[in-house]
């Protein structure tokens, strides 16, 4: 098992084998890397970094690619279970993306409309998007299919987030 482990001042991720906890790699990412998911199938991973999104290629130990966001800044990624899009929460666009996980083309945008969208989760069924709004004191829930927005209101400021693998 590889262990991708960020390095967000140096800009890059180091490969380390979980047993030994030899580095196997270190790679350049975009600037100040901070989120980091892998594929299902454990062949890819993805790293947000600010303004782009590093793919990592675990097999060959090399990145595969860089996916260039323009105007948007990544903070945290989701990979579908098919391994063919990812999910990118933009909190200061108050954007997720939807990318190709091949390309870096991104496929459709999503309003959170709130501040502080941080970070995304996704149902088991990946029809619904969920992202905490810090400054937003709140959760925006985000149909795929149409793009509604429904957002439900906190007291205080919300970060994390999770769900249940059943999406129970």
């Amino acid at each position: 098992m590889v262990v991708v482990v960020a390095y967000m001042g140096e800009s890059q991720v180091v490969l380390v084998e979980s047993g030994s906890y030899k580095t196997l790699a270190t790679l350049e990412t975009g600037k100040n890397p901070h989120e980091v998911r892998v594929s299902p199938d454990h062949r890819h991973a993805y790293v947000a970094a600010g303004k782009s999104i590093t793919a990592v290629d675990l097999k060959q130990r090399k990145v595969k690619a860089t996916f260039d966001l323009g105007e948007y800044s990544a903070h945290d990624i989701r990979v579908s279970r098919d391994g063919r899009r990812i999910w990118a929460a933009c909190a200061r666009a108050q954007t997720i993306l939807e990318l190709d996980s091949d390309t870096g083309k991104i496929l459709k945008t999503y309003s959170t409309d709130q501040q502080g969208s941080w970070f995304v989760e996704i149902t088991p069924d990946e029809r619904k998007l969920y992202t905490p709004n810090l400054e937003g004191k709140s959760v925006s829930v985000i149909e795929r299919a149409t793009g509604a927005t429904k957002v439900i209101p906190f007291e205080g400021e919300v970060y994390g987030i999770d769900m249940t693998p059943d999406g129970r």
